[in-house]
């Protein structure tokens, strides 16, 4: 929130005293983080309840977190020689406004999708070769048919993953395995192009999508 509140402000768009772009530079910088409630916000106008929180410490209110303890601001502000600031005509409003809660919340669950995935990828090969099961439905030339990004990604993982496994090469007594086996790649595949696409911008995804 610090960082994209700071790069938002820098833009040059918002009546912010120089002092107070400064001063959450300095904050980032330091490690300091205004504590900011995770609940509050209505997300219609704005994040105006965290934003809130984010602000209340440039004026020695609220609290922080400095080096995993909790702090009143005014504590930490005396302890690097910093006065709190004075806000000039619209520096609330410039602070309040924004959507930087939303949007780091948003990088925060992405950056938790993706680990989420990965231990999927990784369980879901585990099991696969526990049950003694087949390489076939993970072979390259399967999923070149139809090729989605995340399923022929999932399916090359899959490769990498149980690459030199006994197990996996041996002579099968079966036909096929069960279908939760066999659909990995379509299933987990689809949920990384999902994650994907909450990654890529609007920019991104038009320039991807005029190549």
């Amino acid at each position: 929130m610090l960082l994209l509140k700071i790069h938002a402000l820098s833009l040059g768009k918002s009546g912010v005293q120089v002092e107070t772009v400064q001063r959450l530079i300095d904050f980032f910088n330091e490690g300091i983080n205004p504590v900011i409630y995770e609940q509050g916000s209505l997300g219609a106008s704005g994040d105006l309840a965290p934003l809130a929180h984010l602000a209340l410490p440039l004026l020695g209110m609220g609290e922080v977190g400095y080096r995993g303890k909790i702090y009143n601001s005014a504590v930490i502000l005396e302890k690097f020689g910093w006065k709190p600031l004075e806000m000039k005509s619209k520096e609330g409003l410039a602070l309040l406004n924004g959507t930087q809660f939303m949007s780091a919340f948003g990088v925060h669950i992405i950056a938790m999708a993706e680990r989420i995935s990965l231990f999927a990828d990784i369980a879901s090969a585990i099991s696969l070769e526990a049950y003694d099961g087949r390489p076939d439905p993970f072979f390259e030339i399967v999923h070149s048919i139809r090729p989605h990004k995340g399923q022929m990604d999932t399916a090359r993982f899959f490769r990498k993953i149980l690459e030199g496994s006994q197990l996996i090469s041996r002579t099968k007594a079966h036909i096929q395995d069960p279908y939760s086996f066999r659909c990995i790649p379509q299933v987990h595949g689809a949920s990384k192009d999902a994650i994907n696409h909450g990654k890529i911008s609007d920019t991104d995804r038009d320039q991807l999508g005029n190549r």
